[in-house]
């Protein structure tokens, strides 16, 4: 996936097929965890092998960034649960 930044809300908007808007406002009700803990930031910046829970759509993991793109957008790799 591309990402512009590696805030919280962008990178579950990618990884859960979400709008960003949508993603900051579950992130401020305590929907999403990282790590198991509960994050109320959606400027939160992510690191690489972070697990991200989004409640009653699942898990996925932040597996590495894979470099930029011309347009300074980051490439990463994200891996979810089934």
């Amino acid at each position: 996936a591309n990402v512009k930044s590696l805030r919280l809300d962008s990178i579950c908007a990618v990884g859960f097929n979400e709008s960003r808007n949508k993603s900051a406002a579950d992130i401020k009700n305590g929907k999403i965890k990282v790590n198991y803990k509960p994050i109320t930031s959606s400027s939160y910046n992510l690191n690489e092998g972070d697990m991200i829970s989004y409640r009653t759509k699942g898990r996925i993991i932040f597996e590495k960034i894979l470099g930029k793109t011309k347009k300074d957008r980051y490439k990463i790799l994200i891996k979810k649960f089934v």
